[in-house]
């Protein structure tokens, strides 16, 4: 006989109970028991095995799901964001904002310098909503000289009504620091231009006789004629403080134009009742149609669909590079000159599209498009996209243009009219004023 595992109670070999079946029921399986030579270490029972069936067809599901799902996914990924779908999403968002802001710069650095300026900055910020639409903007000038224009701020405010609201400051400080000695400069420039053409002009009564000729231009040359000398110094003062003084009373004024008060101002006088009511009509129907403009986004934009003209390069930093397609972009200027809105515009002048319509070529775009500079631009989004960041750089012989311009798409602008304002009739009558005093100087020397 074989030797067997001793229990420690007693003799004999260790033997698994067995479970007797009930009837009309199978038995019970027995479970495995693992043997151990050790005394005194328990039996390790393995647990009976369960149907992983269900489980494993759950993963499966999922799975292809995933993968079905992911494929689906990256493939709309791919398919929005191919670069002329980018452009698409991107205008029709551009035309259907509630609203929009802008801001940026636009620098100029100037190498001809027949005018004697170096460079112009421009910082600014336009925020636009369906109510109206205010700007702000810095400006900074450099001049040859030396001389600077600095803090030049201009403000623009235009309501849903079509009231227009405009501001200058500081232009008063420019002109006294760094303007008034260059007026001071053209006008002299300018009269005494004047001065001789007058002189050549009289003294041409002598052109048969070059001796009296040349006698009678020496005769009338300021180096040689003190009274006329002091004359013309005194002309270019006034003038010079005359234009001082419409310079102040712009300076720092919220100026409102309102189309009514302009066209019942002395200046229009010879206007009748009828053309100026049909001049207001006008006016009021365009800027209706400007409050409504989202009303047209669609139709801009799926003419843009059909004649989609930005093609798109892969550039530097996310950004890409535009450039323009000649035929397509003559077919959207001729779509646009005979779409809903130019209609709707012909409407308010009282005229058809067929006064409008254009027949425009590719090579009159492309004549136009080769002189363009160069444009790049960023845009954010999935699968719906936003325009957010424009570059704008053109280097030619006279002149170095670069801009950079960033868009953001808020829902909280508020555009107010702006306080304490002055209607421009009244500073039109105090510039009147002040130009009448310039037409009584004594211009004769």
């Amino acid at each position: 006989m074989e030797n067997q595992p001793t229990n420690p109670a007693g003799p004999g070999p260790i033997i698994p109970n067995e479970v007797s079946p009930t009837p009309n029921q199978p038995p019970t399986p027995t479970p495995s028991v693992n043997m151990t030579s050790n005394p005194g270490v328990a039996p390790v029972v393995d647990p009976p095995k369960k149907k992983r069936k269900g489980l494993t067809a759950v993963l499966i599901t999922l799975a292809v799901l995933l993968v079905l799902g992911g494929g689906a996914f990256a493939v709309a990924y791919i398919v929005s964001n191919q670069p002329a779908n980018i452009a698409a999403s991107a205008i029709n968002n551009l035309l259907n904002a509630k609203q929009v802001i802008v801001d940026g710069s636009v620098d100029l650095s100037i190498t001809d310098n027949q005018l004697g300026l170096q460079s112009l900055n421009f910082d600014f910020d336009t925020q636009a909503t369906e109510t109206g639409q205010t700007t702000t903007a810095n400006i900074n000038a450099k001049f040859t000289d030396g001389t600077e224009i600095s803090a030049v701020n201009l403000g623009g405010v235009i309501m849903q009504n079509g009231s227009l609201y405009l501001k200058a400051s500081g232009l008063s400080d420019a002109y006294s620091s760094s303007l008034s000695d260059k007026v001071t400069e053209y006008v002299t420039n300018n009269y005494i231009a004047s001065y001789d053409n007058s002189i050549i002009n009289l003294c041409r009564e002598y052109s048969n006789d070059t001796e009296l000729f040349t006698q009678c231009l020496s005769s009338a040359d300021l180096g040689n004629n003190p009274a006329a000398r002091t004359a013309l110094e005194n002309m270019i003062k006034q003038t010079t403080d005359v234009i001082g003084e419409v310079v102040n009373t712009i300076d720092g004024q919220w100026i409102e134009i309102s189309v009514d008060d302009v066209l019942n101002h002395e200046v229009f006088a010879s206007l009748s009742a009828s053309e100026r009511q049909s001049i207001n009509n006008m006016y009021d129907c365009v800027v209706d149609k400007r409050n409504n403009f989202t009303s047209y986004g669609n139709e801009l934009s799926n003419l843009y669909s059909q004649n989609s003209f930005l093609v798109m390069n892969a550039g530097q930093n996310s950004f890409y590079d535009i450039s323009l397609d000649a035929s397509n972009l003559a077919n959207y200027l001729n779509a646009i000159s005979r779409s809903r809105f130019a209609s709707d515009l012909a409407a308010c002048a009282n005229t058809s599209t067929d006064s409008i319509s254009t027949n425009i070529t590719a090579n009159d775009v492309a004549n136009i498009t080769s002189q363009l500079p160069s444009i790049s631009a960023k845009f954010d989004g999935i699968f719906n996209h936003h325009l957010t960041e424009l570059k704008i750089n053109d280097r030619k012989d006279a002149y170095t243009l670069t801009s950079d311009l960033k868009f953001s798409y808020p829902n909280n602008i508020n555009v107010a009219a702006p306080g304490n304002t002055r209607p421009v009739t009244d500073i039109i009558n105090d510039i009147s004023q002040q130009i009448q005093s310039l037409e009584r100087i004594n211009y004769s020397i």
